[in-house]
C-alpha cells in the first residue's frame, strides 16, 4: 500500500499563485452575499444596540481660574533672607482644575449630595442611591460610584485663553444640571480651603519672622542711639561720619524690611478668612433642551466597514474549506455571468436575505 503524497495534496498559502484583478473581482462576486449580509447585519446589529440604548443630556459649563494674591513683598523678602518660598503657579494653572475636577476625593463630596430627579413625583436622594452603586460594603458603593461619576465628568482646556471647560452627561438634563452645579461649588470651596491653608503659613511665618525683625530693629535703633548720645559732634570726624552713615542704613534697610513684612501679614489675615469666588465662571450650567445625538450615521458606517471586512475573511475561509480556487475556467464569462446577478441583487437586497434563509433551510431537510 502506498501513501498519499502529502506534500503534493498539502498547498499553503504561499504555494498558490497570486490573484489578479479579474480573480479577485470574481472571488468577490462569488462570495458577495456572505460579504453583503455580515456588513448589513453588522449594520443592523449597531442600529439596534444605538437605538436600544437610553438617551443622554448634556450639560457644558466654563470658568477661569483666578490668580491668587501672592504678595509679591513676601517673595522679595524672602530673597533676600535667603528663604526660597515655593512658586504657586502650577497649582493655579488650568490643567491643575482639570483633574482636581476628576479627582476622587472631589467626585466622592459631589457623589454624596442630594439631587432631585424624576417626572411628576421627584425624589430626593444621592448619586450613590440613583445609579444603584453595586458593593457589599459602603466603601464599595462609594468607589463604584466614583467610578460610574468619572465616566460622565470631562474636563478639558482651550490653550489661546486658559478657560476650562466641563461637560456633564448623564439620562437626565436635570441630573447634569445638578452635577455641573455641585461640581462648580466643590471646586471652589477646594480652592477657597487651599487658599485659606496657604494664607494660614504665610500668616504664621511673616509673624514669626515679624517678632525676630522688631527685635532686630529696636536693637539697631539702640546702637544708633547711643552712638548719638556719645558723639553729638560727629560731622567734623570723617570717621565717626562713616559710623553714623553706616547705623543710619542699618536702622533704614530694617524698617523698610519690617514695614514689608507688616504689610504682608496684614494681607496674609485678610486671606486667611477670605470667602469671596476663586474661578470665575464664563458659561454658567444650563439646563439641557436636546438630547444628545446618537451619531447613527457615523457608527452605522464604522460598522458597515467592520462588517464587510469580517465578511471577506468569511469568504476567504468557506472558498479554502470548498477548495474552489480553479472552479471556473472561462473567467470572463463567469464575471459578466456573477456581475449581472450582482446588480439584481443590490437593486433589491433583501432578496439575499430571503435566498440565504432558503438555502439554510434546504441544507437542514438535506440532512
Amino acid at each position: 500500500m502506498t501513501l498519499p503524497d502529502r506534500g503534493a495534496a498539502h498547498t499553503t498559502w504561499q504555494d498558490e499563485p497570486p490573484l489578479s484583478v479579474l480573480g479577485t473581482m470574481l472571488f468577490l462576486l462569488r462570495y458577495r452575499r456572505t460579504i453583503l449580509l455580515t456588513g448589513l447585519s453588522a449594520v443592523a446589529v449597531m442600529v439596534a444596540v444605538t437605538l436600544s440604548r437610553p438617551r443622554t443630556w448634556t450639560t457644558r459649563a466654563s470658568f477661569a481660574p483666578q490668580a491668587g494674591a501672592k504678595s509679591q513683598s513676601l517673595s522679595g523678602l524672602a530673597a533676600q533672607l535667603g528663604v526660597s518660598v515655593p512658586g504657586s503657579e502650577a497649582a493655579q494653572s488650568p490643567a491643575f482644575y482639570v483633574d482636581v475636577l476628576r479627582s476622587r476625593e472631589l467626585l466622592a463630596e459631589v457623589a454624596y449630595k442630594p439631587y432631585t430627579v424624576g417626572g411628576a413625583e421627584p425624589a430626593r436622594t444621592t448619586y450613590v442611591e440613583l445609579v444603584k452603586a453595586r458593593g457589599n460594603d459602603s466603601a464599595q458603593r462609594r468607589d463604584d460610584a466614583i467610578g460610574k461619576l468619572l465616566k460622565q465628568v470631562s474636563a478639558s482646556v482651550t490653550q489661546k485663553t486658559g478657560v476650562v471647560n466641563m461637560a456633564v452627561r448623564t439620562n437626565s438634563p436635570e441630573l447634569s444640571l445638578q452635577l455641573s452645579d455641585q461640581l462648580l461649588a466643590a471646586l471652589n470651596r477646594f480652592n477657597l480651603e487651599r487658599r485659606r491653608s496657604q494664607a494660614s503659613e504665610e500668616r504664621r511665618f511673616t509673624q514669626t519672622r515679624l517678632d525676630e525683625l522688631r527685635g532686630e530693629l529696636r536693637e539697631a535703633e539702640n546702637r544708633l542711639q547711643f552712638f548719638l548720645q556719645r558723639n553729638r559732634d560727629f560731622r567734623n570726624s570723617p570717621e565717626l561720619t562713616f559710623q553714623h552713615d553706616r547705623l543710619t542704613r542699618d536702622v533704614r534697610l530694617r524698617e523698610q524690611v519690617y514695614s514689608s513684612l507688616a504689610q504682608s501679614f496684614e494681607q496674609a489675615r485678610i486671606d486667611e478668612v477670605r470667602d469671596t469666588p476663586v474661578i470665575t465662571v464664563v458659561e454658567k450650567p444650563d439646563l439641557a433642551v436636546r438630547p444628545d445625538g446618537r451619531q447613527l450615521v457615523a457608527r452605522g458606517l464604522a460598522a458597515l466597514i467592520a462588517g464587510l471586512v469580517i465578511g471577506t475573511l468569511l469568504a476567504l475561509w468557506r472558498s479554502r474549506l470548498r477548495g474552489d480556487a480553479d472552479a471556473s475556467t472561462d473567467e470572463a464569462a463567469e464575471y459578466a455571468r456573477l456581475r449581472r446577478e450582482f446588480w439584481r441583487d443590490l437593486r433589491a437586497p433583501w432578496r439575499l436575505f430571503l435566498r440565504e434563509a432558503r438555502e439554510a433551510r434546504e441544507a437542514r431537510e438535506a440532512r
